[in-house]
């Protein structure tokens, strides 16, 4: 097993913003990051002082009720509970309950509702998702996301000091986008 940390600085003394220069459709430190992933390193870091790159699954233009259906139905499948199986493993042991994994795996609750619901971001107009399993009649928060609309994302960026340099959305999920932001 091996890591790849990647360099990454906006300030480039002999060519300042390099790395979010567009090479055929993406920015350059975009092709190098998928390039190290496909080299099955176990992790792949962005190392940078002065540079933010955020991906985000945005929340624009889908209605509500679509939205909490979508989400439902991405947080609700095989490939989802698999990932989640090392803290059902946990929570099976530490309240020592005596059900397989299977029947755990189908008790998780998906649970998707505005921030204003869930408060669990400062963005606003954001939506939350939650994997919780109960355990003794305890909820046990599993995973939690959350969800924004590109410009509140963008205006809540600014307030904290971070400007946006760009947006590329995704060419196959028309609702993921990465944002790069650099400090003011």
């Amino acid at each position: 097993m091996f890591r790849v940390v990647i360099p990454a600085r906006y300030a480039s003394a002999r060519l300042p913003g390099k790395v979010l220069l567009g090479m055929a459709g993406k920015p350059m430190i975009q092709w190098v990051y998928e390039r190290a992933r496909a080299s099955r390193a176990h992790e792949v870091l962005i190392a940078t002082d002065d540079l933010l790159i955020v991906s985000a699954d945005t929340v624009d233009d889908v209605p509500p009720r679509e939205l909490e259906v979508r989400l439902k139905k991405k947080y609700n499948h095989a490939e989802m509970r698999r990932m989640i199986m090392p803290g059902v493993v946990a929570v099976l042991t530490e309240f020592r309950l005596r059900e397989s994994m299977e029947v755990a795996l189908k008790r998780v609750d998906v649970q998707v509702m505005p921030n204003a619901v869930g408060g669990l971001s400062d963005v606003p107009d954001s939506w939350n998702v939650k994997l919780v399993l109960t355990a003794n009649q305890r909820a046990i928060t599993l995973l939690s996301s959350t969800r924004y609309s590109a410009s509140a994302f963008s205006a809540f960026a600014l307030k904290c000091g971070w400007e946006l340099i760009c947006k590329v959305p995704s060419p196959y999920n028309e609702h993921f986008v990465q944002f790069a932001l650099r400090r003011k």
